[in-house]
């Protein structure tokens, strides 16, 4: 889709309220956008209503569509290990694909200079962190130094896991979280953006569990999709055709349940993986609410996106270790000033992109090592594409 006749001006960079001197690269503190970058976990790219699914409620997913702007072929670039979120992660805050980071303990030695909340800091930016830290204390203390409500680890029981703050650089003491995980990092990010300064743009990063397994969603959530099931996907397998010639198809994800996949099971476990997306939508929704009646609500750029999605069933498999399209797709959304409303595009993306695409929206430069795209000419129509291709090793 072309949308040069619709937006042909470059000049109007998505820099929400930006004087002249801020398009030209040298954006002012009250100039430069907020940005509230809302992070899923397993969220395949089809179970978003407005993106064609009749069989899952996801209101204010919906909404943010339509005031927005969907990528609809955004994916996760692959990873070097079963722990699909750690590369993912990883990838994003440096805009270096997997490959190109240090291969011992990749997770534990970032680039420390080049982390995109540490740029944005040092730019000028508040950067907060709400929710998972799946990628060691050393690059979380490398990327931000302020945040609540963290989650340091890979999964946990959404119902009963514990949680730290993040205060001058130093984590506190572990507590209960004393509530489902969705729930209590939108409290923590609506709590930011009520108090955010109005002097400071900020970078708020909310990292949420759902919906990753344990599918223990709240019993309302959990009802709603038995009662009225959703269909399994179109490429249902009892069990996967081939061998993967490792034992990756022998991982955590894919031990979750027997072979073979009986419709039963995979339907059960469609219905609570729907449960946690409706509840954490509702979730979204409170933060995007917070955003709408805070004052900056012209000068704000809300991401939606997740990690990678899921398999839940395609293909035999249940897990994200593989390269089919269910398990590295995911949702992308950017919504905010300047930014075209109900408007989607088939171009290809990869989730660190969003490393040059927030950098460019904050008026930084982009670290010459980067290996992302800055998706702005895709949103202000001066181009179609930023790859011909896309490889998911």
């Amino acid at each position: 889709m072309n949308f040069c006749s619709r937006f042909c001006l470059a000049s109007l960079l998505l820099l929400g309220g930006a004087t002249e001197s801020a398009i030209a690269g040298q954006p002012t503190e009250t100039s430069r956008p907020n940005i509230v970058f809302l992070f899923a976990d397993d969220q395949r790219a089809d179970t978003i209503a407005a993106h064609g699914n009749a069989h899952i409620q996801t209101p204010n997913l919906d909404q943010l569509a339509r005031d927005g702007f969907s990528f609809r072929r955004n994916y996760c670039a692959g990873s070097f290990s079963g722990a699909v979120c750690v590369a993912s992660r990883a990838m994003l805050m440096t805009g270096r694909h997997w490959m190109s980071l240090p291969r011992e303990k990749p997770q534990h030695n970032w680039p420390s200079e080049e982390v995109l909340p540490r740029l944005l800091t040092e730019s000028g930016y508040d950067s907060y962190i709400v929710g998972k830290w799946h990628n060691g204390k050393n690059t979380l203390l490398n990327a931000f130094s302020e945040g609540g409500s963290v989650y340091m680890g890979g999964m946990a029981n959404h119902a009963d896991f514990q949680i730290q703050d993040l205060e001058s650089g130093k984590l506190t003491a572990k507590r209960d979280a004393g509530g489902f995980s969705s729930e209590v990092f939108a409290n923590e990010a609506v709590e930011f953006i009520n108090k955010a300064s109005p002097d400071k743009p900020f970078f708020l990063y909310v990292a949420m569990m759902a919906p990753h397994d344990p599918r223990n969603p709240p019993e309302k959530y959990r009802e709603l999709y038995y009662k009225d099931r959703p269909p399994l996907p179109a490429n249902f397998l009892s069990q996967h055709p081939f061998s993967f010639g490792s034992n990756s198809i022998r991982n955590r994800d894919e031990s979750l349940a027997p072979w073979p996949r009986t419709k039963e099971m995979v339907s059960d476990q469609l219905c609570e993986y729907y449960g946690l997306v409706t509840h954490l939508d509702e979730q979204v929704g409170r933060v995007l609410e917070a955003v709408r009646n805070s004052p900056q609500a012209d000068n704000t750029i809300v991401i939606y996106t997740a990690d990678h999605g899921l398999a839940m069933g395609s293909h035999g498999l249940l897990g994200k270790q593989n390269v089919y399209e269910q398990s590295m797709r995911c949702p992308l959304i950017v919504s905010g000033p300047k930014i075209p409303k109900g408007e989607s595009t088939e171009a290809l993306t990869y989730i660190h992109d969003l490393y040059s695409t927030v950098g460019t929206f904050a008026g930084i430069d982009i670290p010459a090592g980067a290996e992302s795209e800055d998706l702005g000419p895709i949103l202000n129509g001066t181009a179609e594409t930023v790859h011909d291709s896309i490889f998911l090793p």
